[in-house]
């Protein structure tokens, strides 16, 4: 299937960049109030809100539709689904290594191999 809007107009580099920004102001200001730990914990959020200021760009510049914009969202749907179950066999796969010793033992061994005057010339 393919995604054609002959009358769409492309929006401006500033308007295009406002989510951009606006992640960025959160994740600052979020920083400087609450710390590291509230941005680590809470930076879906941020994410999320930046996800939604970037779809108001999308129908304010575009005009949109409902019905364009469900067949981008089940056409980019389409395309990472096939993603999910990679990522879930690769994160089981390092948490098994993780907690059965393979990774830190691989990182003791080759720190051992490490010599302080190759690294120091």
């Amino acid at each position: 299937m393919t995604y054609r809007n002959s009358d769409s107009v492309s929006p401006s580099l500033a308007l295009a960049i406002l989510p951009i920004l606006l992640l960025l102001t959160m994740i600052v200001l979020a920083l400087v109030t609450q710390g590291a730990d509230f941005v680590a914990t809470y930076s879906f959020v941020f994410l999320l809100v930046s996800a939604c200021a970037g779809l108001f760009v999308a129908i304010l510049s575009r005009g949109l539709n409902t019905h364009e914009l469900r067949r981008g969202l089940w056409r980019s749907a389409c395309q990472t689904v096939p993603a999910v179950p990679i990522l879930l066999l690769i994160g089981t796969v390092a948490a098994t290594w993780m907690l059965s010793g393979i990774v830190p033992m691989m990182i003791d061994v080759g720190l051992q191999f490490i010599h302080p005057q190759l690294l120091y010339r």
